[in-house]
C-alpha cells in the first residue's frame, strides 16, 4: 500500500492512497475496496477528520489484470 501527500486543493490538501487486492473476481474487488474505503471513513471520523467537497472529477487507475 502506498499513502502520499498528491497535491495541495482549494480547501485541503489532496492525498494519494494506492492499494492492491488479489481478489477471484470483479464483485469481489468492489466489495472489498468499498470495505477498505469505508474504514477509512470511519477512522477519519473518530480522528475528527472531515473532507473538502469535491471540487472535480475523481480519478482512478485499475487494478492490473
Amino acid at each position: 500500500m502506498e499513502i502520499g501527500l498528491r497535491d495541495f486543493g482549494d480547501a485541503s490538501p489532496v492525498i494519494a492512497l494506492k492499494f492492491l487486492l488479489d481478489v477471484r473476481d470483479g464483485e469481489t474487488e468492489l466489495r472489498a475496496r468499498e470495505d477498505i474505503l469505508l474504514q477509512i471513513i470511519e477512522c477519519a471520523e473518530r480522528l475528527g477528520v472531515t473532507f473538502a467537497p469535491a471540487t472535480g472529477a475523481v480519478r482512478s487507475t485499475p487494478s492490473p489484470p
